[in-house]
C-alpha cells in the first residue's frame, strides 16, 4: 500500500515538474511538488483512492438506483393500468348484463307480437270468410 502511494506520489511529481519546467522558479516546483504530494497522501490516508473495486462498487451503486426509479415507475404505471382494467371490467360487465336483459325483453316481445300476429291472420280469415258468405 506505502509502495503504491509512493509510486503515485512520484508520477504526480514527474508530471508536476515536467508541467513546470520551462516557465517555474525552484520555489514554484517546489510548492507545486509538496502539494502533489499531499494530494497522492491524503488520498490513500482517506481511503478515497479510485480502485477497480471502488469504480465497480460505485457503477453497482448507480445501477441499484437507476433500476430503483424504474421500478418505481413501473410501480405507478401499473397502478394506473390495473385501476383502469378494473374500471373498464366493472363497467363493460354492467353493460353486458344490461344488454342480456334487453335481449331477454326483446325475445320475450318478439313471441308475444308473433302470437298476436297468428291471432289477427285467424282473425282476418274468419272475416273474410264472414265477408265472403255474406256476399
Amino acid at each position: 500500500f506505502r509502495m503504491l502511494a509512493t509510486a503515485l506520489a512520484a508520477s504526480a511529481v514527474v508530471a508536476a515538474t515536467a508541467a513546470n519546467a520551462g516557465s517555474a522558479s525552484p520555489t514554484q516546483t517546489g510548492g507545486s511538488l509538496l502539494q502533489a504530494w499531499g494530494r497522492e497522501l491524503d488520498k490513500t490516508a482517506t481511503g478515497v483512492q479510485d480502485t477497480p473495486v471502488t469504480r465497480v462498487v460505485g457503477l453497482l451503486k448507480e445501477m441499484y438506483a437507476k433500476l430503483k426509479t424504474e421500478q418505481d415507475e413501473d410501480e405507478a404505471l401499473y397502478d394506473k393500468l390495473a385501476c383502469w382494467c378494473n374500471n373498464n371490467n366493472y363497467e363493460k360487465s354492467q353493460a353486458i348484463e344490461a344488454s342480456e336483459a334487453k335481449i331477454s325483453e326483446l325475445t320475450s316481445t318478439i313471441e308475444e307480437l308473433t302470437a298476436k300476429s297468428a291471432e289477427l291472420e285467424t282473425s282476418i280469415k274468419e272475416l273474410e270468410a264472414e265477408v265472403a258468405a255474406n256476399k
